[in-house]
């Protein structure tokens, strides 16, 4: 939103500074909110702490979302410690194991579209889940 569209909705003339709070605000209610609805509720105290919550929770539910990604993180580096630790041993890897981690992390669809393109060996859970997304 631009400072004179701000100034206009809220019927007054705001500061460089008020307007760069308003704006970081609007702009991390994120799509579902339009300028009026927001400068409706900026303009009252019970809006402002309405908003307040909506962004409560969307900074939670971005939280939760970075504890997960780091426990996937943190899932996939022991399990490729453990790899790297049976090849050191001469203990062949379990590629299915190996094959089953990496669906995990990149989701079965981009997993099988890598295969292919790299013409890497399918295994037969592959041309189960191929034949899922062709038919």
């Amino acid at each position: 939103m631009l400072k004179q569209e701000f100034d206009e909705r809220m019927m007054s003339v705001s500061t460089d500074e008020e307007f760069a709070i308003a704006n970081g605000i609007y702009m991390s209610c994120g799509d579902d909110m339009d300028k009026d609805r927001f400068c409706e509720l900026y303009g009252t105290k019970d809006g402002r702490l309405l908003l307040m919550d909506l962004l409560s929770s969307r900074f939670r539910d971005r939280d939760n979302k970075l504890t997960a990604l780091r426990d996937v993180m943190r899932f996939t580096g022991e399990s490729l410690m453990e790899q790297a630790d049976r090849l050191r041993r001469g203990i062949a890897a379990e590629t299915d194991e190996l094959d089953d981690m990496c669906r995990d992390l990149v989701g079965v669809r981009d997993y099988l579209r890598k295969k292919l393109e790299k013409g890497y060996i399918l295994t037969e859970d592959d041309r189960t889940d191929l034949l899922r997304y062709v038919i």
